[in-house]
């Protein structure tokens, strides 16, 4: 197995790249720490507002952008062109300022702006329309104002964007021991990654070194809260094997490593190209190494992933509670299963729809396999429990196909659902903050599946088997769920 001592021939170079994993492993803690609390930030500021303008709870407003909620000329981002002309926020009739309709929008940013130390959010990076829906949207009024826009959620956020929101939100002040100042133990820990960022020689001694250690442990073993965080304490035990090369590192974390140095590398404005060309040459010979074990370790990986998947949906599909005065009465879903009749609607002018009973012709037409299928009724007509049974079917590889013809029931034809690597089961109205189907996967499998430590290389794994591999996603209750951007009629 590859080493980080294996990658540069000093031993400087080789600490900086241990400084590189550091930074990795605290923000992978300290992002979702972050996260939780800012969703905790954002309801908290829904709550004031609506209790304050006496609305219901569920009252919301996507009508607003930043841009109407912002008197022009706004600081640090409005430019004139001429007078009382804007050619940058408000540069279009739809972007001038105005009240809120509701008022609601306008609240939500005074309270932004009350929660910001400094009292200057970063209304560049920010969506208004999403601050119903999306709580990293008020989160990224706390980075820093340029580079951001772009960014989606905690994760995608960089370890200098995490420090800064803890650094410049006010709520983290009762989540900290000591006071969030210019200099404290937030402030340290950004200038241990700008010292990454900004290396040019990509070099670092001993001292400096264990310096970093230091503050990113102390920062994670915080006593008031990210001492007590369970992610916080198992970085902290990490970093603490990094520091002293007991570390294992795998394969797979050493190739994801090795790129994020590589992409550091690349967008230094003074690269040494030495380094640079050291690590590309150490990269792809790496590689070569890692793509003849990474087949049959993708192999095994992806049988473990569907043997937990399979036991998942058994354990949680398979029974249905007979009375929700009796939790503990449930009955096998197969025994109380009747499949409901179902036509395919034609576009014949006769008003006659095709009766459809198997899988079959449900996802193909002929021979050729279905982009998207829609599946529409009433509520309560057994939508839900039809994509259930479905889901089972395919965890259950033994069917009826025994069966003679005139005896086979509707949808006996479960092989066809088997030629799906996968089958993926979505409850929309669970994952209504998100738009992307990878994320409420993640969610609503991956998280209730894997334990905290692998987590992100199940979802890595996850990507790559929808990516490659022939796929089925059943989405339930599409009419319970509205794009958080308010731009797609489904999740992409």
């Amino acid at each position: 197995m590859a080493g980080l001592a294996d990658v540069f021939s000093e031993q400087e170079k080789t600490n900086w790249l241990k400084e590189c994993l550091g930074l990795n492993i605290a923000k992978h803690a300290l992002e979702q720490f972050v996260d939780r609390e800012m969703t905790d930030v954002w309801t908290q500021v829904y709550q004031v507002v609506r209790s304050r303008l006496n609305l219901p709870t569920t009252t919301v407003c996507s009508n607003c952008c930043t841009a109407n909620l912002l008197k022009c000329p706004a600081q640090n981002i409005c430019k004139k062109r001429s007078k009382n002309v804007c050619r940058s926020m408000h540069d279009t009739p739809n972007k001038q300022h105005r009240p809120c309709s509701m008022t609601i929008c306008d609240e939500v940013r005074d309270e932004i702006i009350k929660a910001h130390r400094y009292s200057q959010p970063s209304w560049k990076n920010t969506s208004a329309e999403q601050w119903a829906n999306n709580h990293w949207q008020i989160a990224k009024c706390f980075l820093p104002p340029d580079g951001y826009s772009e960014v989606g959620s905690a994760h995608e956020t960089d370890f200098n964007g995490i420090i800064s929101v803890m650094l410049n939100c006010k709520h983290f002040d009762s989540k900290m021991s000591f006071a969030i100042a210019q200099t404290c133990l937030l402030s340290k820990a950004r200038e241990v990654g700008r010292a990454v960022r900004h290396n040019a020689d990509c070099k670092m001694n001993h001292i400096d070194l264990q310096n970093t250690f230091i503050a990113l442990i102390d920062l994670l073993s915080d006593p008031t809260s990210l001492g007590q965080d369970g992610q916080a304490k198992h970085a902290v035990r990490t970093l603490k094997q990094l520091e002293v090369d007991t570390l294992k590192i795998t394969e797979a974390e050493m190739s994801n490593l090795l790129k994020d140095a590589q992409d550091t590398l690349t967008q230094m404005k003074q690269v040494a190209d030495a380094s640079l060309k050291e690590m590309n040459d150490f990269l792809e010979n790496f590689l070569k190494r890692y793509a003849s074990i990474k087949e049959e370790d993708y192999v095994c990986a992806s049988e473990e992933f569907i043997t937990r998947l399979k036991k998942h949906y058994n354990d949680a599909l398979s029974h249905v509670s007979m009375s929700t005065l009796f939790p503990s009465g449930d009955e096998s879903l197969h025994k109380l299963y009747a499949a409901p009749s179902i036509c395919r609607k034609t576009e014949n002018n006769d008003g006659e729809n095709e009766a459809v009973s198997t899988y079959n012709e449900i996802l193909y037409t002929g021979e050729k396999l279905k982009k998207r299928i829609f599946l529409q009724d009433e509520a309560g007509m057994g939508k839900t429990t039809f994509a259930t049974k479905l889901i089972l079917d395919w965890c259950n590889q033994v069917e009826a196909s025994s069966l003679l013809p005139e005896s086979n029931p509707p949808f006996y034809d479960a092989s066809t659902i088997h030629e799906f690597k996968l089958a993926l089961f979505i409850t929309l109205r669970d994952s209504v903050v998100h738009r992307d189907v990878t994320k409420m996967i993640k969610e609503q499998l991956i998280d209730l599946m894997y334990a905290d430590t692998d987590r992100e290389e199940a979802y890595l794994l996850l990507n790559k088997l929808m990516q490659t591999e022939r796929c089925l996603v059943v989405h339930d209750g599409l009419d319970e769920w509205r794009d958080p951007e308010g731009k797609v009629a489904q999740p992409i």
